[in-house]
């Protein structure tokens, strides 16, 4: 084998790195020492063509690294038989040029680039991260961070020179721009090309190349190309034995030559929001278009959308890029909504309103600690926690607002003067069976208990559910997403008017809240029969 992995002596200048060998592997080409002048070994000069530019980067001539390299360089190696390993994904790549604009540093909405590309490499279920680059000593720890993080802790191994065919064995490699933004289901998408062609992935918006497709096929690669068919995201799938031609003779000279082989296709990702950029100037723009594409959960409900999403947005912004947790930010929700709650309970007309605003406020943060763990990309082991006490909480504002129209305050309408105005069989059903208030939230209560047990028994929603997956999805996000906060909101202004409680407004809102809770649950269940848990992503 024509590489060896060993801790190279520079690196032993840092603790912190040394502590890593066990993870963090550096490859370097083995050479034969020689001998200097004094008699000390010197090692073997790195090969330049690590240093070019990044797969699908333009650079201010139009033209990648290389763009001209001999006839000779650019043949093929002769086609050979190819088995069910050459389908296999070998290991991510990732180009490390630190004096790219932007860098592979740069942050973008709470995670540098480079972790951001770590980390799709762990997501699609690459089993080795390779990082190819020359890395300034005062650079090296930070690197060494964000790829050993992003990749979840696995092997990251480090060369500055290529890797060879040889080294890697038979299968796919997935190339990664570490200067690019990257759409995991995208790159999974890339990952499950077999064959023996390399495939680009292609979508509408970025600064790389534009290509132009017929019938799947690369025919014309340039920055001016038109009409074109997508642009260059910043990946590529490619099989091992072209992996070296396509680093060492020059990336975009060498896509060129395959294109006219018809080795090359392009994969569209028409809904990617993977994109490449130019220049550092070029990232707040993404991060505006981005953000709702890597912050959202995919559960915003209609009122949350269009009222707790934009605050939402400004606090989420503010904390991005403070020492401030997601978690710390789930416990102030907490707290104002059981402040909410108690509020509720008073049975005065003031604090009803005060109450429902801390509700909203609760929502915002809740929805906002969300939108900082998935923008700093932290693990999800806490969703489920969080999931169940948003349902907690609804049934905690229903019980303290059950509480509050049981024993109104002087001069606000309680519960009897809800029935008084309920239609009549309604109500003589309710007077004849002896239901009160606390009956009702008690029922409310229980209405999201079950509504959190179907939610965990059919899993998640989904965006790209279809047919009755995406009606249940929809029930299920109807109600999870808080709207009812902003609904009481509504009952609780109207409440307050002079002349209004006396209606039993909030009476009202809480038999609606425990009809709709159960109809939701109901509902969910009745869809989510035929249409059971999806099968977990493919990795």
């Amino acid at each position: 084998m024509s590489y060896h992995s060993r801790i190279e002596g520079a690196v032993s200048d840092s603790d912190a790195v040394a502590t890593r060998d066990k993870v963090v592997i550096i490859v370097t080409p083995r050479a034969e020492p020689s001998e200097d002048a004094a008699g000390g070994e010197v090692a073997a000069e790195p090969s330049r063509a690590a240093e070019a530019p990044s797969l699908e980067a333009p650079d201010a001539a139009g033209d990648g690294a290389g763009a001209a390299p001999a006839p000779e360089a650019a043949e093929a190696a002769p086609p050979r038989e190819r088995g069910p390993e050459d389908d296999e994904l070998l290991g991510a790549v990732i180009m490390v040029d630190l004096g790219a604009d932007p860098s592979p540093l740069t942050d973008f909405l709470g995670r540098s680039l480079l972790y951001r590309a770590a980390r799709v490499a762990s997501d699609v279920g690459a089993p080795r991260l390779i990082l190819i680059g020359h890395i300034p000593p005062d650079q090296r720890d930070r690197v060494y961070d964000e790829a050993y993080r992003g990749f979840r802790e696995g092997v990251v191994e480090l060369s500055a020179d290529d890797i060879t065919e040889r080294s890697l064995g038979r299968g796919r490699v997935l190339f990664l721009d570490g200067t690019a933004l990257h759409d995991v289901e995208a790159v999974r998408r890339l990952v499950r090309v077999r064959g023996d062609k390399t495939a680009l992935l292609l979508g509408q918006n970025g600064d790389g190349f534009k290509v132009a497709l017929h019938e799947g096929k690369v025919v014309e690669i340039g920055g001016d190309v038109s009409p074109f068919d997508g642009i260059m995201v910043g990946a590529a799938s490619i099989p091992v034995e072209d992996f070296e031609r396509i680093t060492r003779v020059g990336q975009r000279a060498a896509l060129r030559a395959l294109g006219e082989e018809g080795r090359l296709i392009g994969i569209v990702a028409t809904e990617t929001f993977g994109r490449q950029f130019r220049d550092e100037e070029r990232i707040e723009r993404a991060e505006v278009e981005c953000f709702d594409a890597l912050a959202a959960s995919g559960t915003e409900g209609l009122f949350e959308d269009l009222i707790g999403r934009p605050f939402a947005r400004l606090v989420t912004l503010k904390l991005l890029r403070t020492r401030i947790s997601a978690g710390t930010v789930s416990v102030v929700a907490g707290v104002l909504a059981l402040l909410a709650a108690g509020l509720l309970a008073l049975g005065h007309a003031g604090l009803a309103l005060l109450g429902s605003v801390l509700a909203i406020a609760s929502a915002v943060l809740d929805r906002s600690d969300g939108e900082l763990a998935r923008l700093r990309l932290e693990d999800d082991e806490g969703r489920m926690l969080d999931f169940g006490l948003d349902h907690l909480t609804h049934a905690l504002i229903f019980l303290g607002l059950a509480v509050g129209v049981s024993n109104p305050a002087s001069g606000v309408g309680g519960w009897p003067e809800t029935l008084a105005r309920l239609p009549g069989p309604l109500r003589t059903w309710l007077e004849a069976h002896q239901v009160s208030a606390m009956t009702v939230g008690l029922v409310a209560a229980g209405g999201v208990l079950l509504l959190l047990a179907v939610s965990l028994w059919r899993g998640e929603p989904s965006p790209r559910s279809r047919g009755l997956r995406r009606l249940g999805d929809l029930v299920a996000t109807s109600f999870g997403s808080r709207d009812a906060f902003y609904v009481l909101f509504g009952f609780a202004v109207f409440n307050a008017f002079p002349g209004m409680a006396e209606m039993g407004v909030l009476g009202f809102f809480l038999l609606l809240a425990a009809a709709l809770v159960h109809l939701a649950w109901c509902a969910l269940f009745l869809v989510s029969i035929p249409a059971p848990r999806p099968p977990a992503p493919a990795q």
